[in-house]
């Protein structure tokens, strides 16, 4: 175990040690390629194994992207912490999702947060986001969120019962990266009809199958739902795809195509 500091302060009774920081620098603890980083102090229990902190700390696993936060404890001999207002990051394909919100428990297995929101959006104030009760993310490979809503800046758009999102690389299922532009947020003349694109799910079945279904909306012209399926029979060399788009204008009026 590695310790690095301005100053450090060792109880020996108490068995405690604290690192402040130098001017300029952050307290640092690293122990088999596991950072623990604070701008102030850090504060380490060697009895409990647990460290806390002064100031915004980061923590950094061996693998996969940094945890920060103002109220952060780890258990270095467990493997695994606890931090509130949390800001993270994890990346799919080639999308890279940032999340924020509490994580009652954080280790390399699995990672549970709450009072979540993510998006791929990186502005300081997101185009959208998705709110959600509780995620769960699995070995740093999937994320499982519950009750699960789609804001377009701070407005409501779209509700779903839960869903499940890939963070591997390579093909894989998850969700569709929405197209709008900052005027389909806010207008700048009253004569702008807002359109929102591709807010949909792809799913990856198999390495010789896949689907998709995505939503498209455009103010007081039309709201479509667009889905295609895809399969390759190798041994047969069979392939095709199915598509379906269902139209609804403004007038009232719809259809359904199929090809």
């Amino acid at each position: 175990t590695e310790y690095s500091g301005g100053s450090a302060d060792f109880r020996t009774e108490d068995r405690i040690l604290t690192l402040t920081a130098a001017d300029g620098a952050k307290a640092r603890v690293v122990r088999e390629g596991e950072r623990f980083e604070a701008d102030t102090s850090i504060t380490f229990n060697q009895t409990t194994g647990i460290m806390s902190h002064r100031g915004m700390a980061t923590f950094t696993p061996p693998e996969g992207d940094a945890v920060e936060s103002a109220q952060m404890v780890y258990a270095l001999d467990q493997g695994r912490g606890t931090a509130y207002d949390a800001k993270t990051s994890y990346s799919q394909g080639g999308t890279k999702w940032l999340i924020r919100g509490d994580m009652p428990y954080a280790a390399v297995d699995s990672s549970f947060m709450s009072h979540a929101q993510f998006t791929s959006c990186d502005l300081q104030v997101p185009h959208y986001h998705f709110e959600t009760d509780e995620i769960k993310i699995v070995g740093g490979k999937v994320l499982v969120a519950t009750g699960v809503r789609l804001y377009f800046a701070d407005v409501p758009v779209f509700w779903l019962p839960f869903i499940a999102q890939s963070l591997s690389s390579g093909r894989s299922s998850g969700l569709l990266t929405p197209r709008f532009s900052i005027n389909d947020i806010v207008r700048t003349s009253v004569g702008y009809r807002r359109r929102i694109s591709n807010v949909g799910f792809y799913w990856a079945m198999s390495d010789y199958s896949d689907a998709l279904i995505s939503a498209d909306w455009f103010s007081e012209t039309f709201f479509s739902l667009t889905g295609s399926a895809q399969y390759r029979v190798a041994s047969r060399f069979l392939n095709g795809d199915l598509n379906f788009r269902k139209y609804w204008n403004a007038g009232g009026g719809s259809e359904i195509a199929f090809d």
